[in-house]
């Protein structure tokens, strides 16, 4: 980083102070501070107060100095809590905390990762739809554990001993017993064998439903584990759901930015968050201190070293310098006084100091940020629009087009300050030589010797209204990151001066071309380097100067010939002898110092640079600034006429589709439900045959067994599994999302709590997962269908299984029971079924139905939207075609070469 001045800060503030006069920091921290007393001057004499209306200019320097103080602790914070803080993102953070709602959820983003944060309302509003799901199922598993066994059951291999201790005695049976009960509570030995393995059966579900959960996160990306909880048997982390959310609304809404968001992934920064951060101490407000508080807000990282000379400063002045604030607030409304001081700084500052365009800037900046604030209110959308994708879509495109628009009207780049000029070249060619000669400096120190290598950082120095950047040299052997300093010197400076030693090296030549390509102005300057260290060898040089340039031709055929390589027009070429300059300052006969000097053609090369500066780098900054302004705009432009028509498409399909998609999707729904009551009035006339034969073979031993066997058969699970299945095609093919319709209430133990042996969750997974293939595969995770299909089909099978074994439970003999009484069982489980099945078609067509009204009413509100960016076109269009004109306006005054002028457009 090169070094900045303390006086080019103030310079800079300076020109803040009196940009609506137009003054222009270019012309070097003395000429604006004399001027500034001169205007306070003319400003009490024209009656101002002597402050401005809304307080001492010194407050917002104070809270500038303050900020940049808390800016650097702020990242020390950070680093100190584990965290890592760039200090080009602290304005992020404090964007961020100064959110509404985030001391809310800031505790709920522990552990968020940015891959989270990067989602969109859609993917979360899936993933928690989803994980609600397996997560029932994990609870009402973990509610029906068996109190016979503690958690160490689960190292067993739980369906094998299940099985095992189903069969006949043996002595692997009565093994595995002992193994089981180690891993029992007391009174757990007075079981059987098939007791216990009731009770596994139990453990089993567990286990399953665990696997299941497992499988859905694992397929999925890994931050829905992070919304998910700890422990199984809780349920989602609403409070995490709530947090995303809101951190995604104020992303899409353009409220922060996605840096700024991604921040909250950050332990150290969240940390801080939680502590606070110092509060704002200015309030921008219009006029001419919150013009000083954004533009110093808008400095860059190296101007927090000056703050605080730039606060000692402005103290030591302030009289003069609140006068004058307060002389800026009443231009609007004075014309005399704005006479008075318009005449006062055309005489001061020279043409090119004078730049009306910055405050030009401002004003049609401001103008249209009022327009898009006015025509674009804050809006709020459905609960429901995040379930439609293509919704979301239009609700996004939308929401980039405001994005772009608020980013390109945000602020104004800092000022610019004095020129800098860089001075470039190889090692040893004599740069601090030449330095030392413009400052005319005679002193020695500092000027290598032999191979000694002087120049290790960029260091500046400052020479009327020019700072000039002294760089490391090119082409060291040992040390490639001097060139690299080099490179980021010159890349920040207005000119450079190329020191031409020798001849171009090979690295030399590319650095000397990629300066020509990035279209920087240049004078090559062709530094002599014959030693004239003593007074005779001065006066033979001063009597034939022209003998020691006489190679200066032939450099200059290199240098277009190397600029040629490249398509690049040749620098000016200038000879000079740096070092006879140098001797001359410190020459005893000051009539031989002064021919010297003149000799040396260092004036010719001083008159130059004033010239290219004028011609070329104040144009170009002019051209930079508008650049600044207004390519966001033009931006903005663009993305309105590219991505609005295709929004308007997209809305009238949306609106035209979706009455159709309302009726079908109706239709649907009601023709899976009617199927699915024929198919269980099907089956339930089908048992009614079978009842007289079944109940005859009860009675042959296992009656448990066989009555499973003859409800398995049925396939009663099968018909909600269907349904369900049905309905969630339907839905998908009409673009709902469908939640998880009568699942939950389809398992919450209608009948009473009896366990029924064998009823494993895997198996009826294994038959969902056959009763659901085909829309399975056209799902985006099976494994979240199949478990979709699991809770439908565990609740029927565990009402089933908990009539069969309250029948046991009352003692009764399966072979004693009449067909009356088997039928009447039947009865009410199929009457259960039957409503349940009624409600799942209800709760999808209600759900259906306020989706469908939900999205009527966003579409009326994008619509609106949407003519409202539309209608914005011609204030976009307006505002760089008034860009465009305050440029040509520049760049006339400043007698810009046509080249310039041509392309400010």
């Amino acid at each position: 980083m090169t070094e900045r001045l303390g006086a080019g800060l103030v310079a800079e503030t300076l020109g803040l102070l009196m940009e609506p006069l137009g003054v222009d920091s270019v012309v070097g921290a003395a000429a604006v501070e004399e001027l500034i007393h001169r205007l306070a001057e003319v400003a009490r004499d024209h009656g101002v107060p002597d402050r401005p209306t809304s307080g001492s200019t010194l407050r917002v320097v104070e809270a500038f100095t303050r900020r940049r103080e808390q800016d650097r602790e702020l990242v020390a914070r950070v680093t100190d809590r584990g965290g890592r803080l760039p200090l080009d993102q602290v304005d992020d953070l404090r964007a961020l905390a100064a959110q509404r709602g985030l001391s809310e959820h800031l505790r709920s983003f522990e552990g968020v990762t940015v891959e989270v944060l990067r989602a969109s309302l859609a993917e979360v509003a899936s993933a928690e739809r989803s994980l609600a799901i397996v997560l029932a199922e994990c609870r009402r598993a973990e509610a029906r554990w068996p109190i016979e066994f503690t958690r160490s059951v689960l190292d067993l291999e739980v369906e094998s001993a299940a099985a095992t201790l189903r069969r006949r005695a043996s002595r692997q049976a009565a093994r595995l017993r002992d193994r089981v009960l180690d891993h029992s509570r007391p009174g757990a030995d007075r079981l059987s064998n098939r007791e216990l393995a009731d009770r596994l059966d139990l453990v089993l579900d567990v286990v399953v439903a665990r696997e299941a959960y497992e499988s859905v996160v694992l397929v999925q990306p890994s931050w829905w584990r992070w919304l998910g909880p700890q422990d199984v048997r809780l349920r989602v982390r609403e409070d995490r759901c709530a947090a995303l959310r809101w951190a995604i609304h104020a992303r899409d809404t353009g409220a922060l930015s996605v840096d700024a968001v991604d921040l909250l992934a950050d332990p150290g920064v969240r940390a801080v968050l939680v502590e606070g951060l110092p509060g704002e101490v200015v309030t921008l407000k219009p006029g001419v201190n919150g013009r000083l508080a954004a533009g110093l807000a808008a400095f860059d990282d190296a101007a927090a070293a000056e703050a605080p000379a730039l606060h000692t400063w402005w103290r030591d002045h302030l009289d003069a310098l609140d006068r004058v604030a307060a002389a800026m607030d009443a231009l609007p409304d004075d014309p005399a006084l704005r006479e008075r001081l318009d005449t006062l700084v055309a005489a001061s500052l020279p043409p090119f100091g004078v730049d009306p365009s910055r405050a030009a800037y401002r004003d049609i900046q401001t103008r249209l940020r009022a327009t898009a604030a006015l025509r674009l209110p804050p809006l709020d959308y459905s609960a429901y629009a995040v379930e439609s994708e293509r919704l979301v879509g239009v609700i996004g495109a939308l929401g980039a087009i405001e994005r772009d628009l608020h980013d390109a009207v945000r602020s104004l780049p800092a000022p610019s300050g004095p020129l800098r000029v860089a001075i470039v070249g190889c090692t040893k060619s004599g740069k601090t030589t030449l330095r030392k000669a413009l400052l005319r400096e005679a002193d020695r120190d500092g000027i290598g010797r032999g191979a000694h290598r002087t120049t290790r950082e960029t260091s500046a120095f400052e020479l009327g209204s020019v700072v000039y950047l002294d760089t490391p040299g090119l082409a060291a052997k040992d040390d490639d990151f001097d060139a690299a300093r080099a490179r980021e010197a010159w890349e920040g400076a207005d000119a450079v001066l190329w020191n031409y030693a020798d001849t171009l090296r090979e690295e030399e030549a590319a650095e000397f071309c990629r300066i020509l390509r990035a279209g920087k102005p240049m004078l090559a300057v062709v530094n002599v380097k014959r030693r004239v260290d003593d007074e005779q060898s001065l006066r033979a040089f001063v009597r034939r100067p022209d003998r020691l340039f006489a190679a200066v031709p032939e450099h200059a055929r290199r240098i277009e010939q190397v600029a040629a390589s490249v398509g690049a027009g040749a620098p000016t070429v200038l000879p000079v002898h740096a070092a006879a300059a140098h001797e001359a300052l410190s020459l005893a006969d000051r009539d031989l110092g002064d021919q010297a000097f003149v000799a040396s053609r260092l004036p010719e090369l001083e008159a130059s640079l004033r010239r290219l500066l004028a011609e070329r780098s104040i144009p170009l900054r002019a051209l930079r600034l508008a650049d600044h302004v207004r390519g966001p705009v033009v931006v903005t432009h663009e993305r309105l006429l590219s991505d609005l028509p295709p929004i308007d498409r997209r809305l009238r399909n949306l609106k035209e589709e979706a009455p159709r998609q309302r009726e079908a999707f109706g239709r649907a729904v009601e023709r899976a439900g009617r199927d699915a009551h024929d198919r269980l009035d099907a089956t339930r006339h089908l048992t009614a045959e079978r009842l007289a034969t079944e109940l005859d073979r009860l009675g042959r031993g296992d009656h448990a067994r066989r009555w499973s066997q003859f409800l398995d058969g049925l396939a009663l699970e099968q018909i909600a599994v269907e349904l369900y299945d049905r309905i969630d095609q339907a839905a998908r093919e009409h673009e709902r999302v469908l939640p998880s319709v009568g699942g939950h209430d389809l398992v919450d133990e209608p009948l009473a709590a009896v366990r029924r042996p064998r009823t494993s969750t895997r198996r009826w997974a294994k038959v969902a997962a056959r009763g659901t293939a085909g829309s399975l595969m056209r799902a985006v995770t099976t494994k979240v269908k199949i478990l979709i299909a699991v809770q439908a089909v565990t609740g029927v099978v565990k009402a089933v299984s908990e009539e069969v074994d309250r029948a046991n439970e009352a003692g009764r003999a399966w072979t004693t029971m009449t067909a009356a009484q088997a039928e009447t069982v039947l009865n009410v489980l199929f009457a259960r079924i039957g409503a349940r099945l009624t409600e799942i078609v209800d709760t999808a067509t209600a759900h259906a139905e306020a989706h469908f009204d939900g999205q009527k009413a966003d579409i009326v509100r994008i619509r609106d939207r949407y003519d409202r960016l539309n209608a914005l076109i011609p204030d976009v269009v307006a505002a760089f075609s008034a860009i465009d004109d305050v440029l040509d306006q520049r760049l006339c005054a400043l007698e810009a070469p046509a080249s310039l002028t041509g392309a400010s457009r």
